[in-house]
């Protein structure tokens, strides 16, 4: 995130009403927001994320497996 963006972010935060206010993102967006130096201690507190599963469709899975093991084996050909 730009600094420009954290300043939007902590500008629209503060103009919002009422004192149960969250900022909540990605498990990924808050990796990135917590190695930022522009992220704002102001609003550490307040930031949540939601945890990211990955689940695949039972009846899509076969299709999936061969189409990535088709890929690895033409990486591993090619070293």
């Amino acid at each position: 995130f730009s600094r420009r963006d954290l300043e939007s972010i902590l500008s629209k935060f503060r103009a919002m009403e009422g004192d149960r206010k969250l900022i909540v993102t990605t498990e990924k967006d808050s990796v990135r927001l917590a190695h930022s130096p522009y992220f704002p201690q102001e609003l550490k507190k307040y930031a949540y994320y939601l945890p990211i599963t990955v689940k695949f469709d039972p009846h899509n899975a076969l299709p999936f497996d061969s189409e990535l093991q088709k890929r690895l084996y033409e990486i591993i050909d090619k070293q």
